[in-house]
């Protein structure tokens, strides 16, 4: 019996430091996985904010070059205006002294001020098509480095997604190859117990026979020394030897009763051969049952981080668990709590 406890602990503890080693690298590629988002979103936002720096110093410079233009054309106004005025004074004086003259001069006034209009239009309009020209350059040129900037966010959006998905199938992976392990370890250790219970059975079903062999040889002797006894009583011996008769007897009778009790014996052996096949069971159930019966023994509700610490585990390795119950049916959730089925906080309430 100690030799197989010796090899049931031995092999839990390999069970254990397994189960630790898998939850650490586990916890390794959680980690490396969540480093990879964090750099992705800080790419992503230094990009961004290139990205707006670049546009807020364009509108700038869109905003400079509208008003310089706004300043050009309102000094342009300003000059015709006054050279207006100047030529209005002084045909305003040149009729004043001669009305003919007021005439032609008016007429070579108008031409020359049509002249000048024309003049000054055609160099404002070629000064309006090319700053419109710049414009237009300046905004494709804008937009082609705007499509350049998000083609390279895209790429690295899904550079960032094919490694995330990647991790992930790793990680899911690993854990299928894990449970897999689990399931020989369990197999082999449930075998080994089968084999050394079977055993022990036989061990026991053969002291059983060698106790009920000696029982009833020593019934037998009990009957024959009563036989002997009456025998001695119908020859008529003497007293003296119907007494030692009687002791020899009483002896045997003694004897016999106090050899049967190894049948008590045969249930302690067979309870303690019982009992490591219960815990071993018990110690190999699943994750799913497992979690389960903790939900079973808190019908006013638990959280997935208590159910964590009852069973000994993360509890973040118990969402996969715990979304499976829940959509089977098997289990109730409700604001983070999960409850039995049928139960709940109304349930709860009227058993409290």
């Amino acid at each position: 019996m100690g030799n197989l406890s010796d090899s049931v602990r031995a092999l839990v503890d390999e069970i254990t430091a397994a189960t630790h080693n898998r939850r650490h690298h586990l916890q390794e590629l959680t980690e490396e996985t969540r480093e990879a988002r964090q750099e992705w979103r800080s790419e992503l936002q230094e990009v961004s904010r290139s990205l707006s720096d670049h546009f807020a110093s364009n509108r700038a410079q869109r905003a400079t070059a509208n008003r310089a233009q706004q300043d050009v054309t309102r000094e342009f106004m300003d000059e015709s205006h006054r050279a207006h005025q100047e030529r209005a004074r002084a045909l305003g004086d040149h009729f004043a002294a001669n009305r003919a003259e007021r005439v032609t001069a008016t007429r070579e006034f108008m031409d020359e001020s049509h002249k000048a209009y024309q003049e000054r239009a055609r160099a404002l309009g070629d000064s309006f098509a090319a700053t419109r020209a710049q414009r237009a350059t300046g905004t494709r040129a804008r937009r082609e480095m705007s499509h350049q900037l998000m083609d390279e966010i895209h790429r690295a959006h899904e550079q960032c997604r094919v490694t995330v998905s990647e991790l992930r199938s790793n990680a899911h992976n690993t854990t299928e190859r894990f449970g897999l392990e689990r399931q020989d370890m369990v197999r082999v250790v449930q075998g080994r117990l089968s084999s050394v219970g079977q055993a022990l059975r036989d061990a026991v079903q053969e002291v059983r026979d060698a106790a009920q062999a000696m029982v009833g040889e020593l019934v037998a002797d009990r009957r024959q020394a009563h036989q002997h006894w009456t025998e001695g009583l119908k020859k008529k011996l003497a007293p003296e030897a119907v007494a030692t008769e009687a002791v020899v007897a009483t002896e045997a009778i003694v004897a016999a009763e106090a050899v049967v009790p190894p049948a008590a014996v045969v249930e302690e052996v067979a309870a303690a051969v019982e009992v490591p096949s219960e815990v071993e069971t018990a110690r190999l159930l699943p994750l799913e049952e497992r979690v389960l019966e903790v939900i079973a023994r808190h019908p006013q509700g638990i959280r997935l981080v208590d159910i964590g610490n009852a069973l000994g585990v993360d509890w973040r390795s118990l969402l996969g668990v715990s979304r499976t119950i829940v959509e089977e049916d098997k289990v109730e959730r409700i604001d983070n709590l999960y409850y039995p089925r049928g139960g709940g906080p109304q349930a709860a309430g009227e058993e409290a």
